[in-house]
């Protein structure tokens, strides 16, 4: 049996701003989006909450069969060994389907981040915004689990 997480290998794509006062701290970025990745990957709800902004949905995340314990030990690692890459206002971001964005002045406020991360060479299709709190960086999950919600939906339509 195959695991699609097996073999996983990440490159995340963070847009902060990284320039003179209110500097990000992208150890602090990269840190909370691997803690989430690893989290949402394993289906271990802590590790999400830990990371995440409060939703009422957020336990979506953790719904389904958790990988068995040595394919998460293979997935932490991985995540862990996760490259950062920041960038600047006015950047532009490829998408998937050829789409690309430019990188506004809002999502790169000192305390916010656009992260894209890239997952066995596939980025996500919803970049992740990670917003600073007074707890430290969280990231806003919405996406995530507005998608889980159109699958539910749609699995319920065709069955």
């Amino acid at each position: 049996m195959k695991t699609p997480l097996v073999a996983l290998g990440c490159l995340l794509l963070v847009v902060c701003p990284v320039r003179g006062e209110g500097e990000t701290d992208t150890n602090a970025v990269a840190a909370t989006v691997r803690g989430f990745l690893i989290g949402a990957m394993t289906m271990e709800m802590e590790e999400v909450e830990k990371h995440a902004l409060p939703h009422p949905d957020l336990k979506l995340l953790s719904e389904g069969q958790a990988p068995p314990i040595p394919v998460k030990r293979q997935m932490r690692e991985a995540v862990g060994r996760a490259v950062c890459t920041f960038f600047a206002e006015g950047e532009e971001v490829r998408l998937p389907g050829g789409r690309t964005i430019t990188v506004s002045a809002a999502a790169v406020s000192p305390g916010r981040c656009l992260v894209r991360p890239v997952i066995g060479g596939s980025p996500m299709p919803v970049p992740l915004a990670v917003i600073r709190t007074d707890a430290g960086w969280k990231v806003d999950a919405t996406p995530l689990i507005e998608a889980r919600k159109s699958a539910a939906k749609q699995r319920q339509a065709a069955g």
